[in-house]
């Protein structure tokens, strides 16, 4: 008898003591940092953040076209809106501007095309600065 009397206090300290300690801290005052990030002059491109996106990287010649997404980003990888953006273009390369200013997520967006069969290099440059990324693309 004395054992059951025992685990059943055992039992009632462990189911009361998790509530007593949540009501506790309940009660307690909650203070948040605020963390937010307002407009600043001293927001810049990072290059280095900075991507090109192509979708799909092959496609046929003579009228299919590939979509390139050019993601123009600061240090912390927020995109950077209205910045213009110039996409190389090498010969045979047909390059369409959707959108060469970066929207509000920091994207540009062409679609380019080719006559003739070949692998194209694709680069991007912005405020003259070209991105360190550089993609292939093929027309078959």
């Amino acid at each position: 008898m004395t054992k059951k009397i025992i685990l059943t206090v055992i039992a009632l300290f462990i189911l009361i003591v998790p509530v007593l300690l949540g009501v506790y801290l309940v009660k307690q005052r909650t203070t948040a940092i605020p963390r937010a990030f307002g407009p600043s002059n001293d927001i810049r491109i990072d290059l280095a953040n900075s991507y090109v996106f192509v979708s799909p990287l092959q496609a046929l010649a003579g009228g299919e076209k590939i979509r390139v997404n050019i993601f123009i980003l600061d240090n912390r990888g927020r995109g950077l809106p209205g910045k213009t953006v110039i996409m190389g273009s090498a010969n045979g390369l047909r390059v369409d501007v959707i959108q060469s200013k970066s929207d509000e997520i920091g994207k540009a967006i062409f679609d380019v095309s080719s006559a003739a069969p070949g692998v194209f290099l694709i680069e991007a440059s912005v405020d003259g600065a070209i991105l360190p990324q550089r993609v292939n693309v093929t027309f078959k």
